[in-house]
């Protein structure tokens, strides 16, 4: 991207591609970085480290997920869904626990919920004020479950209007892969409904790719 690999996504100098995307109608596809993760000195994979012999898997396990609340936030926040209110964005190998929890600390930390809180009031002073609540943005943002995430029913119950997807990481041998027992968990789970695990399996990805369901 001309000086933008190492740039956040919400970073202006992307927005010419986020116009040409949406113009395109098609979606962006994210696979996990361990940026958010990489800049701390305890990184298990920096050069000389002996902080995490032995638990390297650690940039997987944390990275993976805490880039992509990082960069959902940044996304929202900045605003560039309210400027690109057709782009899509799908993130993948992060898991989907993590999005209830980002939508309502966002909602908290902005929209003034938080009992006793005071620097909300001051959040939008150089930026234009959001155009919803920050959690309503998620319905831009497509993220894959793991089908070991036996908690899904609960996503599910948190955030009804969902854009879950599945992934399977195929064909790698770690802790996220789950090939070739990716579909079974997830139409064995109790508590969802045929029409959420059909969401879940081909729907929600078929409207990500603006495909007939």
């Amino acid at each position: 991207m001309g000086g933008h690999e190492n740039c956040d996504l919400d970073a202006e100098g992307l927005w010419p591609f986020y116009e040409e995307v949406c113009n395109l109608d098609v979606p962006i596809l994210v696979h996990p970085g361990t940026r958010i993760y990489e800049a701390q000195d305890c990184h298990p994979w920096l050069v000389g480290s002996e902080r995490y012999d032995g638990i390297k898997m650690l940039a997987t396990a944390l990275g993976f997920p805490l880039t992509y609340m990082v960069s959902a936030a940044r996304l929202i926040m900045s605003g560039v869904f309210d400027r690109f209110p057709t782009l899509r964005i799908a993130v993948f190998e992060g898991g989907v626990g993590w999005v209830p929890w980002l939508m309502r600390t966002l909602n908290h930390h902005t929209l003034g919920e938080s009992p006793g809180t005071t620097s909300v009031n001051d959040f939008f002073r150089k930026r234009d004020k959001l155009k919803k609540a920050p959690g309503e943005y998620f319905d831009q943002i497509y993220v894959a479950a793991i089908a070991w995430e036996d908690y899904l029913a609960h996503i599910v119950e948190m955030w009804p209007n969902h854009n879950i997807i599945i992934g399977s990481d195929f064909d790698h041998g770690d802790a996220i892969s789950t090939w070739p027992k990716t579909i079974a968990p997830i139409k064995a789970m109790n508590g969802i409904s045929e029409q959420d695990k059909e969401k879940i399996l081909g729907g929600n990805a078929a409207r990500l790719f603006g495909m007939k369901a």
